[in-house]
């Protein structure tokens, strides 16, 4: 027979299941089923909409990244240097949205080796990126403002070893000084960055990636400014009435300040976002923790790749022609069932006739006519570097 504080004990836990349980993981597993987010201990809620939003953001990014290489590979007309500098950034974002990608999948809750793995290759990524845009940006400004190509060629080396040796170095020391991990989402979305246990992460979040985060902000909006200021002295220097190149010169000039507004545009919109939370986590703030604020940051930290995509490929008149000749020529150019040929014909007239007359393929010479872009420094013979933006 049991005694009586036994069964006072039995009765207790059998009408109340949660007595077995601590309240502090009683409250995480309330909130955890209530609401429908992640919710870490001592640390930031992550919706399942925010995360569709960046697991999609970081999607595009990778695709958009992989269309700039590709184009860079298989269209021969586009292989220019600055080009080129436009690939090494791409393999940059590709870097950080695989890595941003994986950390949101596998939604880490401790400070394991993948963890930190994963929060490496993200900060090599971030200020591999960073650099690469600034680099590209400089690129642009001793072409147009200085007219110097010489110089913005020998400068490449320089570029490689600043974008890619700088970002190794900053994470082989702040991996080796247990800089990076698990951060609970308080300044990522699900992802890992840098380990807040450490008493000195605010230095880490700094040197891994926010103190570089300012200097780009800085550097890439002045330098397109410096090059708006030439290009509209340029353009008040012209005369329309002197000769017909001026007049294609004009709308060239046009066509490369709209889109020297869009780089330093674009590159703070999507960056923004995870800056405004860095700080309002050092404030304390619980703002910090709003689901759109957490979104934002999600996407804008993973759409870099998607965000040069559109800007130097989907928006550029030699890219899109270049893609619409050879989407027209892989889905649409398919042979007609009702055709014969005639068995006399030459090998070349028996191809050609497996298609109909209007089918695209056989009217793709005739309908796609190259169009020449009307490129400013081209026309001068310093047209290296606005190839990147106006074709």
């Amino acid at each position: 027979m049991a005694a009586p504080h036994d069964k006072a004990a039995l009765q207790h836990s059998t009408a109340s299941p949660h007595a077995f349980f601590d309240p502090l993981e009683l409250e995480f597993f309330n909130a955890s089923n209530s609401s429908g987010a992640t919710v870490e201990p001592s640390g930031t809620e992550v919706f399942v909409g925010s995360v569709i939003a960046t697991i999609v953001s970081c999607s595009l990014s990778i695709i958009g990244a992989l269309t700039i290489i590709f184009t860079f590979i298989f269209f021969k007309e586009i292989r220019t240097t600055s080009r080129g500098l436009l690939v090494f950034l791409s393999i940059a974002d590709l870097i950080t949205a695989a890595s941003l990608l994986y950390g949101i999948i596998g939604n880490f809750q401790e400070n394991c080796l993948a963890c930190q793995i994963q929060s490496a290759f993200v900060c090599f990524g971030q200020t591999s990126s960073f650099f690469w845009t600034t680099s590209v940006t400089v690129y642009l400004y001793l072409t147009i403002v200085k007219a110097d190509i010489t110089l913005a060629g020998k400068l490449q080396r320089y570029f490689h070893a600043f974008s890619w040796g700088l970002p190794l170095a900053i994470v082989i020391i702040a991996g080796s000084l247990d800089g990076l991990g698990y951060d609970s989402s308080n300044t990522s979305v699900r992802w890992c960055w840098v380990y807040l246990e450490n008493p000195h992460y605010v230095f880490w979040m700094l040197f891994t990636c926010k103190f570089w985060e300012f200097v780009a902000y800085i550097i890439i909006p002045l330098l397109c400014i410096l090059m708006k200021v030439h290009i509209y002295k340029q353009r008040r220097r012209r005369r329309p009435s002197t000769l017909m190149i001026q007049t294609d010169t004009m709308e060239a000039l046009v066509r490369i300040n709209r889109k020297l507004l869009f780089i330093p545009t674009v590159f703070i919109l999507l960056r923004i976002w995870g800056t405004l939370r860095f700080i309002l986590y050092l404030a304390d703030s619980p703002v910090v923790s709003d689901p759109t604020l957490v979104t934002l940051h999600g996407i804008g930290n993973s759409f870099q790749g998607g965000a040069n995509c559109i800007l130097y490929c989907l928006l550029t008149t030699k890219i899109q022609q270049k893609l619409k000749e050879s989407f027209l020529y892989l889905f649409k150019c398919v042979p007609c069932r009702n055709t014969s040929a005639d068995p006399n014909d030459s090998p070349w007239d028996r191809n050609k006739s497996k298609c109909s007359p209007c089918s695209p393929c056989c009217l793709r010479k005739k309908t796609f006519v190259h169009v020449k872009s009307l490129d400013y420094y081209d026309k001068l013979g310093a047209g290296e570097s606005t190839k990147l933006l106006d074709h």
